[in-house]
């Protein structure tokens, strides 16, 4: 009988971990007028806000080291901005925030909101 609780409770286990879960993203347009001055806000909000180091700046990509899974630390998050050229002078710019820690899904995404609000305003 124990051991049928155990395998029960190993298999519930296993179960939650397999849960799929999405990644905090927030996107957005905007006119390549001001995609300048909006990319800069981005890489330097990045610089001083996260606890890890740019991999990669380009014109079109900002991303961070990604947090290791021993680091499981409240608030440890890697960054990922796109610029992806619509054309006709726009552009779409997609924000990824992902938590080193798979409880902090919801802190994740209000900080990709936040992100992506300060590079479209400076707010």
């Amino acid at each position: 009988m124990k051991r049928m609780l155990v395998a029960l409770a190993v298999l519930g286990m296993a179960g939650c971990f397999m849960q799929p879960v999405s990644t905090p993203t927030q996107a957005f347009e905007m006119d390549d007028g001001g995609i300048k001055d909006a990319w800069g806000r981005a890489q330097s909000w990045v610089a001083l806000n996260s606890k890890l180091k740019i991999q990669t700046a380009t014109d079109y990509l900002i991303e961070t080291y990604g947090p290791q899974a021993s680091e499981g630390n409240i608030n440890i998050f890697a960054y990922q901005i796109v610029r992806t050229p619509l054309g006709g002078s726009r552009s779409k710019i997609t924000v990824t925030c992902v938590p080193a820690n798979p409880y902090e899904h919801d802190a994740a995404q209000r900080t990709a909101d936040q992100l992506a609000r300060y590079i479209q305003t400076g707010q």
